[in-house]
């Protein structure tokens, strides 16, 4: 997914265990029940085992191709391991086209095909079961891929919250406090940013995680939600190339300013009730209310799939020249 673009929180990668890399070519603890030659492969951030490539799921960011001799051999580790390619070139295709880029397939687990395709994942909803203005921002944090689902944000008291994942049980309690953000520390929601505003006991949201919208525009828990009467991405290339983060739209009756992801404040802008303004955030299209725009403060979630970068480029019907980009 790339670094995260000055949100208001940031994280710090840390080096990992699991892989132990002495050259571009890895081997990793395979995930699969069965691997074939030339399969396009992805490390799991979950568990750190090899998938099949597949952009409709969190195993969605190409690590490397399965080895053509030996995808599983006792001769490199053992027959638990597959070894991963990732440059030169890789031989055993078939009908490739010759000086085609070749991407991660939508559709295939493991293919690869010259449309370039999107994936990521979007939050698409986030719903209050319990309680208001108790949640004020909530994203998925740069290079995470969360189960897709609903995840289940719970305080059990204005002092503690608990996250429940997709078909899974709640995860430890953990201590939050007012207006304060955690970046991943939460148990359960290593994956999400979080940022809580007047928290009561009893309060609790969903929040839907989607690897099959392209974009997706969501008003929070902290918004009065009557400045705009409508809001949605735009569709086809502009839904997929708003800059995806966290918006504060301060309105006046007659006037409109930003903050994106924390930063400062833009120039306002002059606008009218009843009116549709796509300028606001760019390719989002925003309708103020039909009388007169109430003086508010919003807050809106937006999340954008990525384009699929080449894996590689065929040098001839049954050979592809590994370029290995990842996602973006």
């Amino acid at each position: 997914m790339g670094a995260e673009p000055g949100f208001i929180s940031s994280h710090t990668a840390t080096t990992g265990t699991a892989l132990v890399q002495t050259s571009p070519n890895i081997q990793a603890v395979n995930g699969e029940s069965a691997v074939t030659a030339c399969q396009l492969m992805s490390i799991s951030p979950r568990d750190s085992k090899a998938y099949l490539c597949d952009l409709n799921t969190m195993h969605c960011i190409p690590a490397g191709f399965a080895a053509a001799n030996h995808p599983l051999s006792t001769n490199v580790d053992d027959t638990t391991k597959v070894t991963l390619i990732r440059q030169g070139r890789i031989r055993g295709f078939s009908g490739l086209v010759p000086g085609a880029l070749y991407y991660p397939s939508a559709d295939t687990a493991g293919a690869v095909v010259p449309e370039r395709a999107s994936a990521g994942p979007v939050i698409t909803a986030v719903e209050a079961t319990s309680g208001s203005a108790f949640l004020c921002n909530v994203h998925i944090r740069a290079g995470h891929r969360p189960t897709a689902g609903n995840w289940t944000i719970t305080f059990l008291s204005a002092t503690t919250c608990v996250i429940t994942p997709p078909g899974g049980s709640a995860g430890a309690a953990f201590t939050v406090a007012n207006n304060s953000t955690y970046n991943g520390t939460i148990t359960g929601a290593e994956s999400f940013f979080i940022e809580t505003q007047t928290v009561s006991t009893g309060c609790a949201a969903t929040v839907t995680v989607s690897y099959s919208t392209e974009a997706a525009m969501v008003i929070t828990l902290n918004s009065p939600g009557n400045a705009f009467t409508a809001f949605a991405p735009l569709s086809g290339m502009a839904g997929k190339n708003i800059a995806a983060g966290f918006y504060q739209v301060e309105t006046t009756a007659s006037s409109v300013m930003f903050r994106f992801n924390g930063g400062a404040l833009s120039a306002a802008m002059t606008i009218a009730a009843g009116k549709v303004y796509f300028d606001i955030i760019p390719g989002m299209a925003l309708t103020t209310q039909g009388s007169a725009v109430t003086a508010e403060t919003n807050y809106f979630v937006i999340g954008t799939q990525e384009l699929a970068a080449p894996v590689g480029i065929a040098i001839n019907e049954s050979t592809i020249q590994i370029l290995m980009g990842g996602i973006g």
